[in-house]
């Protein structure tokens, strides 16, 4: 009986010393995947701080807190311009120079305010996705000339130019700017005419074609060194 109990006893432990060395080894294969895809994962976010890099470029965009920009508002936008870009599904990047917009807070988030025209290629790419981006420049004011007066939907106007599309956070930035901000939809509003007084619409609306505006929460700054 003695023998029997001896016998019994250490084919139960010999069934536990398996089940614990099964559990040992699913326990390493578990956290072995999770630790590969946390290095993915980080490895992943690395990359997205930084723009794609083309051959010979000369730039390298660092992201930055926009508390820590030293630039005058005004300046930017009335003065130096900006420009106003969106891609769509398929990956094309259109842009369009803009002087009117502010930068602020909204719903308790750092934010952007653009105004587009409903004539304007740009608002289709704007309207295609989540997100759009505010490049800013010193300098430029021909080249953002062209990218002003010019349609997309003619040629592309950024060759034209002579700037290059990089891509920060996989949204289009310019190798020749100084900064940018990227900017997710928060609200966007059509202008109605009949609450514009006359004097402005003789001036800015005569032929119709009102503004609409994007107002985007800005979450991602980045400078250009």
């Amino acid at each position: 009986m003695f023998i029997r109990f001896i016998c019994l006893v250490s084919k139960i432990m010999s069934i536990i010393n398996e089940y614990v060395i099964k559990y040992k080894m699913f326990a390493y294969n578990y956290l072995s995947v999770m630790k590969e895809e946390a290095l993915v994962n980080l490895a992943a976010k690395c990359a997205s701080d930084l723009p794609t890099r083309k051959s010979g470029g000369n730039y390298m965009f660092r992201k930055v807190s926009v508390y820590d920009l030293k630039y005058n508002v005004f300046e930017e936008f009335e003065k130096n311009w900006m420009l106003l870009s969106a891609k769509n599904n398929d990956g094309k990047v259109n842009t369009m120079t803009v002087s009117w917009g502010s930068l602020g807070n909204f719903w308790g988030r750092e934010a952007a305010t653009v105004y587009v025209r409903q004539s304007r290629y740009t608002k289709e790419f704007i309207d295609n996705g989540e997100y759009f981006t505010l490049s800013l420049f010193d300098g430029k004011k021909k080249e953002l000339g062209i990218l002003g007066s010019k349609s997309g939907r003619d040629g592309d106007k950024i060759a034209e130019a002579g700037f290059s599309v990089v891509e920060v956070e996989q949204q289009p930035a310019f190798e020749e700017s100084k900064c940018v901000l990227i900017c997710k939809k928060m609200y966007v509003d059509e202008m109605s005419l009949d609450k514009i007084s006359a004097q402005e619409i003789e001036k800015w609306y005569s032929e119709g074609n009102p503004h609409t505006m994007y107002i985007g929460e800005i979450v991602a700054c980045y400078i250009n060194e």
